[in-house]
């Protein structure tokens, strides 16, 4: 069994109701994390979910409204002082933005973020 978390379900602009695009899912015991719109921290927080055991983010797509949430979480993290490995999954489409900001987050959060691609 699998539990699944919407955190986010709407579009390029978000109402007061949706928030950016993002989805946990918890296979198993793991958690993972599907896209990271902005907000996607306060969903978390607010859904009851946290950010414990948090270790993947799969990326959809490059968009910036999947992908702008993962400073603000990333930076989160950090103040938390976790010491855990985040992987960040992108297939090979991703553009150079993403590419940037994993880079950046990974830099602001103590190198906790690695880029990688899967098909």
């Amino acid at each position: 069994m699998f539990a699944l978390t919407f955190l986010g379900t709407s579009a390029s602009v978000p109402s007061a109701e949706r928030n950016h695009p993002a989805l946990l899912v918890e296979p198993a015991g793991k958690r993972v994390l599907i896209d990271c719109g902005e907000g996607t921290q306060r969903q978390l927080l607010r859904s009851g979910a946290g950010f414990r055991r948090l270790d993947r983010i799969l990326l959809t797509h490059a968009h910036l409204d999947h992908v702008l949430g993962i400073p603000g979480l990333f930076s989160t993290l950090g103040l938390r002082q976790t010491s855990d490995a985040m992987t960040i999954h992108g297939g090979q489409e991703r553009s150079t933005s993403s590419s940037e900001c994993s880079q950046a987050c990974g830099a602001r959060a103590g190198r906790r973020s690695r880029s990688s691609s899967h098909r």
